[in-house]
C-alpha cells in the first residue's frame, strides 16, 4: 500500500510539475520504488519521456535542509505571533514564504528574483492574499498587510542561509568534478559479461556500520548490463539489484562452479533483506 501510494504522489507530481513547464525528455531518479513502478513507467511511456536510473551512492547526510529548514520555522513563528494565527494553521502561511523567496530580487542573482531567472518571466507583485482554514472546515480569503521589520529580517537571514548552501553546493561540485577528471586518466575500464560472477561493495545504510562485516560480498550472478551498471542476482535468495560498475569487482566467467562450499560461504554472510509483501497474518495470543 505504502508504495502504490508513493508511486501516485510521484506521478503527479511530475504531472503539476509538467503543467506549468512541460513535460521533460529524460527523467533521471534514483531506483526507489516509487519511481521504478509500472504508473511511472506508463506515464513516461504515455509522454514519450525516457526514463534513467542510476544507481550511485549519495546519502543527504549534510544537514543542508535542516539549516534551511530552521530558518523557515523562524520565519514561521514570527508570522504566527504578528499575524495572530493558530500554530496549526502554518501550513497556509507557507505560500506566502516561498512566494517571498521566489519574487523578491536577490543581490546574488544581480538583483533579479528567483522565478526571473528560472523561468524568464516578469515578476509578479508580491503575494498577500492566502486562503486560511477554520476550525469549522470552512475558508476564508485573508489579505495581510505589509510585512514588519521583523519577519524581514527573518526572510534576509532565511535568503542568506539558501546562498551560503547554494555556494557550497557549486564549490563541492567542481570538486567532485575535478576528481572525476583525475580519476578517469587512470581508471581502467571493467570487462563484465552476463553470466559472470562478481563480488560486490555493499553500502547498507539502513544499519550501523559493522566494522567485522565485509567489505567485498558475494558473488553475484550478472543477469544484465547498462551502460554504467549491472544488474546482479544473489546466489541464494534470487534478489535482483542494480549495482553501479564502480561497486563490482570480477569474481569469474560464466564456466565457474556454484559448490557446496561456495554456497555455505554466501550464507555465512550478512544478509539484509526488505519485507516484499504480506500474504497472509494471524492473531497472536500473547500480543493481542
Amino acid at each position: 500500500m505504502t508504495t502504490r501510494i508513493s508511486a501516485l504522489i510521484a506521478a503527479e507530481s511530475i504531472l503539476q510539475w509538467s503543467m506549468r513547464f512541460g513535460m521533460p525528455k529524460i527523467l533521471i531518479s534514483d531506483t526507489a520504488s516509487h519511481f521504478k513502478n509500472e504508473l511511472l513507467a506508463e506515464l513516461c511511456r504515455c509522454t514519450h519521456t525516457e526514463q534513467n536510473f542510476m544507481v550511485a551512492y549519495c546519502p543527504w547526510i549534510n544537514g543542508s535542509i535542516e539549516r534551511i529548514n530552521r530558518d523557515i520555522l523562524q520565519v514561521l513563528r514570527v508570522m504566527i505571533l504578528e499575524f495572530k494565527f493558530k500554530q496549526a494553521q502554518w501550513i497556509d502561511i507557507l505560500p506566502l514564504v516561498q512566494a517571498n523567496l521566489n519574487q523578491t530580487p536577490a543581490p546574488s542573482l544581480a538583483n533579479l528574483s528567483p522565478i526571473e531567472v528560472f523561468t524568464g518571466m516578469e515578476r509578479p507583485s508580491p503575494l498577500q492574499s492566502i486562503v486560511v482554514r477554520s476550525g469549522t472546515d470552512k475558508e476564508q480569503v485573508v489579505t495581510l498587510e505589509n510585512f514588519s521589520a521583523s519577519i524581514q529580517e527573518k526572510f534576509t537571514a532565511l535568503r542568506q542561509t539558501m546562498h551560503i548552501m547554494h555556494k557550497k553546493l557549486t564549490t563541492a561540485k567542481t570538486k567532485q568534478t575535478n576528481r572525476n577528471q583525475r580519476n578517469q586518466r587512470v581508471a581502467h575500464p571493467v570487462n563484465l559479461y552476463v553470466g559472470d560472477y562478481v563480488l560486490w561493495s555493499r553500502v547498507e545504510s539502513r544499519i550501523k556500520s559493522n566494522k567485522l562485516s565485509v567489505k567485498w560480498v558475494g558473488p553475484f550472478r550478472v543477469i544484465g548490463a547498462k551502460p554504467n551498471s549491472f544488474t546482479v542476482e544473489h546466489l541464494l535468495n534470487g534478489c535482483i539489484r542494480d549495482v553501479h560498475v564502480s561497486r563490482l569487482k570480477h569474481y569469474a566467467d560464466s564456466s565457474f562452479d556454484v559448490t557446496e562450499e561456495v554456497v555455505e560461504h554466501i550464507a555465512n554472510q550478512d544478509i539484509y533483506l526488505t519485507v516484499r509483501e504480506f500474504v497472509e497474518h494471524r492473531r497472536s495470543d500473547q500480543h493481542g
